[in-house]
């Protein structure tokens, strides 16, 4: 994995050659920095998390472009970085914060204010703002590190990037069988903030009990409680099993958890899955392919996989395998998988669609234990069904079937 620096550490290192003076409160107060020097550096980076760019400054403010003295002891501030113009900003305050903007030369221009958690949206930045630094209180940011990011976490909020991206390249991110359960959430959170990532887990055993409770106490995750996949990520196993078995009595945990899943987000949810064993012990579902009907089109592929779902005292009508929700618009293609459960109340793997699903499935050569499911009062697209174990009689009732071949197998 390439980890994130600070602007600081590259200049230390003569990776770039940045040229700062420390800001005084002397009568000329204008805060200098080698803007040219840094942009050329920035031109190759792909700005995800700005915090992986600024320094911080402990009781300092920006001020009409300059930075003053905190009186209050209660604010930090930020160096210039560029700007990425095509996002939003967000951030994990949960009160005030500050985005000071600048020219391309780094003169001052104006001010937006964070407000509630909310973004400081792109539409509204200033005309000619090619630079961007920030202001906040100590006391609003909900982890102990303040972030702006260019993307958005969506329900992964309390986690940042630690991936300085370069443009048009797909970094590499590698989980280790001595990762802790809470550095392996961190390291999949950190991908899918920066999208684009490739996933390689060291070849092994991994089991996650205790990282679920922790994902909602400490991540404030509380409807899908699940390690994250999505971001246009690819995640290769490397024929490493891994075990969820979440011993957690939280109700809000148990009723909620699963072991991958997209949290419930339709956007920003492409993914592949390729050669692994997923084993999911009670509560709902190995995977959780949710898009919650979101106006937006994705692709999701599960490659050589074996998904097994066992029941135990949480289980639910739902529980299974593969439990999945559309979005409007879809590319789902499954194949060469193996999919069972001892749940023989429900199928190995289902859809629920909403109204107005596109949705294409190409399904090649795949065992499914009890059934295969969709819904079968929506009309939600293609289906290309070939090879595989079994299929529910009325289960494509409603979709157009390319083409059909199926082989009963015991």
């Amino acid at each position: 994995m390439v980890q994130g620096q600070l602007i600081s550490e590259l200049k230390e290192k003569k990776i770039i050659d940045g040229k700062e003076l420390i800001p005084t409160e002397s009568e000329n107060q204008n805060y200098y920095i080698n803007v040219n020097n840094l942009k050329n550096f920035i031109n190759d980076i792909e700005i995800t998390d700005y915090n992986l760019l600024f320094d911080t400054y402990e009781n300092k403010v920006w001020q009409n472009g300059v930075i003053v003295h905190d009186g209050l002891l209660q604010r930090n501030c930020t160096s210039i970085v560029p700007l990425d113009r095509n996002n939003n900003i967000y951030t994990n305050t949960n009160g005030n914060a500050d985005v000071v903007f600048f020219d391309k030369d780094g003169k001052y221009i104006s001010t937006l204010n964070f407000y509630n958690n909310n973004p400081v949206l792109k539409e509204n930045f200033p005309e000619n703002a090619e630079l961007v630094a920030f202001t906040y209180w100590r006391s609003s940011i909900i982890t102990n590190k303040f972030f702006a990011s260019a993307k958005n976490n969506y329900k992964c909020k309390l986690c940042q990037s630690t991936i300085l991206k370069k443009k048009g390249t797909r970094p590499v991110v590698n989980i280790n069988l001595n990762d802790s359960e809470e550095e392996i959430f961190l390291k999949l959170a950190s991908a899918y903030i920066t999208q684009d990532c490739d996933v390689y887990f060291e070849t092994g055993e991994y089991r996650f009990n205790k990282i679920f409770e922790l994902i909602n106490t400490k991540y404030d995750f509380i409807t899908a409680i699940e390690l994250p996949i999505g971001g246009n990520c690819r995640y290769f196993f490397n024929h490493s099993t891994l075990i969820s078995e979440c011993d957690s009595d939280s109700e809000i945990v148990y009723t909620n958890q699963s072991l991958f899943g997209t949290q419930r987000i339709g956007f920003n949810s492409n993914y592949e899955l390729h050669d692994g064993h997923l084993i999911q012990y009670d509560n709902i579902y190995a995977i959780h392919d949710e898009g919650s009907s979101a106006n937006c089109y994705y692709k999701h592929v599960y490659d050589n996989l074996i998904v097994e779902y066992k029941k135990g005292k949480h289980v639910q009508y739902l529980s299974k395998p593969l439990g999945c929700g559309s979005n409007f618009n879809a590319d789902i293609i499954i194949q060469n998988c193996i999919f069972k459960t001892d749940n023989q109340e429900v199928s190995d793997v289902s859809w629920h669609f909403n109204g107005n699903a596109d949705y294409k499935f190409t399904i090649i050569n795949n065992y499914f234990s009890h059934h295969f499911s969709l819904d079968s009062n929506v009309t939600f697209g293609e289906v290309l069904f070939i090879n595989n174990s079994y299929k529910n009689d009325n289960v494509f009732a409603n979709a157009n079937v390319i083409q059909f071949n199926n082989i009963k197998r015991q």
